[in-house]
């Protein structure tokens, strides 16, 4: 972002001072529209340029019809630069300011916190590593602990910019307003919940880039936050002279004994998102139960020598995308499935395309050689993750990006990691985010259900009425599965009200919620 920033001011050829003013110009505007009644504010600055768009907000506020104070946790003294300026002109402005740094400052600034409409964090930017220290993180608990509104300019203190990992403490922000383009770490991880509401200010980046032949600022860090305006486009469109052998065939081969609803979800997902033609199948003992539950499937039983189950192959080498892995578990009948796909995979000319989730994504770490004729997409939550790549949850979780990368470029696959801020990566393509969704997402059965639109989406692929490339078509899936579940969340609102019963949320809402958003 440093390097954006520099190339921002060359293209709009002004001082990068100038820069520092209008951010904190978009932040006067962002604090007014918020809290209009607002009226004693207080600003919390830091040592760097972050603390500068503070000083200089200050100068701002000072010259309109508030009582600005700034408590500097940094002696500003010691700033360089652009934020040296801010400083100075908050001087010739008379701010109010305390040195928060000092000892003994805690009761001065407790006292600054109680009298204060609204807080300002503009402690420390995008360039923070690892936890806060004393006597920052003291002061950011008790901002937290203020119960006021907290507007975080860039980025919240303590928020990590590139992962969105917390380490210790950080701000909880009302709102957040960035400059030139997102941080991925303020869309995955813990970002969404400690930016709150996020605005982004580009400062003037895509009207001066596009005539130098730029990529938005926020594409440059080589992953691109997904759209959903852009990402639908590439689904089919379904013309009136059709049938349903032109939408794609999907198996799920799910569901080991006395788990029959992991694989029904999925498969009812991968009706619901627009497959022609979808089987089921599973454990003898669920087959005849599940033709009622869900009367528009394909259901076949699979005996317990799935290996050498003729009806099994032969749905195998009929399907255009298969899912293996829901509710499979990890016995004898599992590992018989498994080798049937994968000697599906071998007796076709051009491999079988299969999204492996849930204990699917054990089968593949323990045969990961066997499994390189698979055209795979595989789905893993953070802990399957830690299992596919010999970690732990809390390393996957700490640096996201990183494991999905990993994860695409060791096993050869499109991969999803779920989560907040699910990723998608592919060795080749990069990494795409998914900045949709909410916490009643966070239901068992969910991922089952983004299994099956993945297939379906892919087997239009495979069935030649969809252009668009793999990892396009996974993105889209994950996309969709987002909006989805925001769509169930309006659906079970009352008119005009704005809900937040996520608890009340399970994965067949999810399914209801698709043909909301699926052109």
């Amino acid at each position: 972002m440093q390097q954006m920033d520099q190339r921002l001011a060359a293209l709009r050829k002004v001082p990068s001072y100038q820069l520092m003013f209008d951010a904190a110009s978009a932040a006067k505007r962002v604090l007014r529209a918020n809290w209009p009644e607002a009226r004693s504010v207080v600003i919390v600055t830091g040592g760097g340029n972050n603390g500068g768009d503070g000083w200089l907000l200050s100068v701002l506020l000072q010259g309109s019809d508030y009582q600005v104070r700034v408590c500097a946790m940094a002696d500003p003294e010691q700033l360089r630069g652009d934020a040296a300026k801010a400083y100075a002109a908050a001087c010739v402005q008379d701010v109010t300011w305390i040195a928060g740094w000092q000892a003994g400052a805690d009761a001065a600034i407790a006292q600054l916190l109680q009298q204060a409409d609204v807080l300002v964090d503009a402690l420390l930017g995008t360039g923070l590593r690892g936890a806060l220290r004393a006597p920052i993180s003291a002061l950011v608990t008790a901002m937290n602990d203020s119960h006021k509104p907290v507007l975080a300019v860039d980025i919240p203190t303590g928020l990590q910019s590139d992962s969105g990992v917390v380490a210790g403490v950080a701000i909880r922000a009302s709102v957040t307003i960035t400059f030139v383009g997102g941080k991925r770490g303020q869309f995955s991880a813990d970002g969404p919940d400690h930016c709150g509401r996020l605005v982004l200010d580009d400062l003037g980046w895509r009207e001066h880039a596009a005539d130098a032949d730029q990529r938005p600022a926020d594409e440059q860090t080589g992953t691109v936050r997904l759209a959903d305006t852009e990402l639908l486009r590439c689904l089919p469109v379904r013309q009136a002279n059709s049938h349903k052998n032109v939408y794609g065939r999907v198996l799920v081969l799910a569901g080991q004994p006395g788990m029959a609803g992991a694989g029904l979800l999925s498969a009812a997902a991968a009706l619901r998102s627009g497959a022609g033609l979808v089987v089921l199948a599973t454990s003898a003992e669920h087959a005849a139960m599940l033709h009622t539950s869900q009367p528009e499937l394909m259901i076949t039983a699979v005996d317990a020598q799935a290996a050498t189950d003729q009806a099994l192959q032969q749905q195998l080498h009929a399907a255009d995308c298969v899912v293996f892995g829901p509710g499979i578990g990890r016995g004898d009948w599992a590992q018989q499935c498994w080798r049937a796909v994968l000697a599906a995979a071998d007796q076709r000319p051009g491999g079988l395309s299969v999204v492996v989730d849930a204990d699917g994504l054990y089968w593949l770490q323990q045969q990961p050689d066997s499994a390189r004729k698979l055209e795979l997409t595989i789905t893993p939550h953070p802990g399957e993750a830690a299992m596919l790549l010999d970690c732990s949850s809390q390393t996957v979780q700490q640096e996201r990006f990183v494991a999905a990368a990993e994860l695409a470029r060791r096993y050869q696959a499109v991969t999803v990691l779920k989560g907040n801020g699910s990723l998608v990566a592919d060795s080749a393509a990069g990494l795409w985010l998914c900045p949709h969704g909410h916490p009643g997402m966070a239901t068992a059965g969910s991922g089952d259900v983004l299994s099956g639109i993945c297939a379906a989406l892919l087997a239009h692929r495979q069935a030649a009425v969809s252009g668009a490339d793999k990892i396009r078509l996974v993105a889209t899936a994950v996309l969709a599965h987002a909006l989805a579940g925001e769509q169930a969340l309006r659906m079970q609102s009352p008119p005009g009200a704005s809900s937040t019963a996520y608890a009340g949320m399970i994965a067949s809402d999810i399914i209801a919620g698709l043909p909301g958003v699926l052109p």
